[in-house]
């Protein structure tokens, strides 16, 4: 079974509960559609996911925030090294800092420098996106959009940002023949009436519960909804 959930900012209990609920075996397949990292515990839950052979993350924008910030500083061994920044750098750390971007720093620097080097080598290997076919259906997974998306355009054309930063447009179809998997907006934000975490229409599936405090998943094969409690 191939099981698609998103938002876990850093919470490793909830993890732990939505395996739990969806029975993952070792032979089905959990794909994290962004934003692993954003808070306490970010670290540690980057590190049990390292050793997972059947998850598979996604980059989100909360991950690709931190892989810049943290890569730019690790040399440094230090979080307070911010003249290593550029000045995209310096903003996305005052946008990145609220958000739990302080505690993935200081757990960060907490690790020993081959710890630290691991950790970024982790981060490296997220998935820009993911093409999948299951069940007779095809699906491209990515954690926000497609931006400046044109039908012809091959995913790997797109730009890290293109993916990570800006939201698809629910109102249109992108693909006549695949549908769209995102993660970055909350599916009662797309259409307050929308119960569950997961909303599909006009050959979307978006899979996002965060505004109501709960992490949600679907599974690919049969469409099945589940959520559990962050």
């Amino acid at each position: 079974m191939t099981y698609v959930a998103s938002g876990l900012l850093g919470r490793q209990a909830a993890l732990a509960r939505l395996t739990d609920k969806l029975n993952l075996r070792g032979s089905d397949t959990l794909y994290l559609l962004g934003n692993v990292l954003g808070g306490a515990g970010s670290i540690s839950l980057l590190r049990h996911l390292a050793c997972q052979e059947n998850v598979f993350p996604v980059l989100g924008r909360n991950d690709y925030v931190a892989s810049r910030i943290l890569g730019a500083l690790a040399e440094a061994a230090s979080a307070d090294a911010e003249e290593l920044l550029t000045a995209v750098e310096l903003r996305l750390l005052e946008w990145w800092k609220p958000l739990g971007g302080a505690a993935v720093l200081e757990e960060f620097f907490a690790l020993g420098a081959d710890a630290r080097d691991d950790v970024l080598d982790y981060l490296a290997e997220f998935f820009l996106y993911d093409e999948l076919s299951v069940a007779g259906q095809d699906y491209v997974l990515v954690h926000a959009g497609l931006h400046q998306f044109a039908p012809e355009r091959s995913l790997e054309d797109y730009q890290i940002e293109d993916l990570v930063l800006y939201p698809a447009d629910y109102r249109k179809r992108y693909f006549r023949d695949k549908t769209l998997v995102t993660a970055a907006v909350p599916c009662d934000r797309i259409n307050p009436a929308c119960t569950g975490g997961v909303w599909r229409g006009k050959g979307h599936i978006a899979v996002n519960w965060e505004s109501q405090g709960r992490l949600a998943a679907v599974r690919l094969d049969d469409g099945e909804t589940f959520s559990t409690v962050c």
